[in-house]
């Protein structure tokens, strides 16, 4: 079998399996959370720091230093999820490519088997 049809093979099986999981959409959101997140959390950061610098209170400051600590924990959550789901992919991605490889490897040895018997 050339290489070709092997890697097409491979692409619509892999397409079937994509539309068969009903899993996407919430993965999709756990994206999209994690990248707002991340955004939301330096902009909250920025602005407690700008905001900061304007009061003369020690005591507002320091609100403004929980505010700005707490954006920077929202945008690490959201990296961290980011990284999680890009993980998730690639290593589902990296599972599958490897089964279908070795049940391709598999039906060759076994074709082989069979030869060989047959002679």
């Amino acid at each position: 079998m050339s290489d070709d049809t092997r890697i097409e093979r491979f692409r619509s099986e892999l397409a079937e399996l994509k539309t068969a999981t009903s899993k996407r959409s919430a993965e999709q959101f756990v994206l999209w959370l994690s990248i707002v997140m991340m955004v939301a959390g330096v902009a909250i950061a920025f602005g407690a720091y700008l905001s900061s610098h304007q009061q003369n209170d020690p005591r507002a400051q320091y609100d403004m230093i929980v505010l700005a600590l707490a954006g920077v924990s929202t945008a690490v959550v959201g990296g961290a999820l980011y990284l999680r789901q890009s993980l998730t992919r690639f290593l589902r991605f990296w599972l599958v490519r490897q089964l279908y490889e070795n049940q391709s490897a598999s039906r060759e040895v076994a074709v082989t088997l069979v030869e060989e018997r047959i002679d």
